[in-house]
C-alpha cells in the first residue's frame, strides 16, 4: 500500500517496484498485484480516504487467520 508521505521510502527504480496502491485510483497492474496477492505486509497504514482511494480499496479490514 502506499501513501504520498511514504513515497520514495523504497527505491522506485527496483525492477519489482510497481507503484503505489490507492484502491480504484491505482494503475491496473498495481491494483491486480495487490488485490490478488497471497499476503500483504502493512506497517503503520492508516486507512483514510487518501490511502484507500476514497475507500475503494479491496483489502480485508482485519488480518486473516
Amino acid at each position: 500500500m502506499g501513501a504520498l508521505s511514504a513515497k520514495a521510502v523504497i527505491d522506485e527504480t527496483l525492477p519489482n517496484f510497481l507503484g503505489l496502491y490507492f484502491g480504484a485510483l491505482s494503475p491496473p497492474e498495481v491494483r491486480l498485484a495487490v488485490e490478488h496477492s497471497d499476503g500483504l505486509l502493512t506497517i503503520g497504514v492508516r486507512r483514510v480516504d487518501l490511502t484507500s482511494g476514497c475507500f475503494s480499496d479491496a483489502l480485508p479490514a482485519r488480518p486473516r487467520h
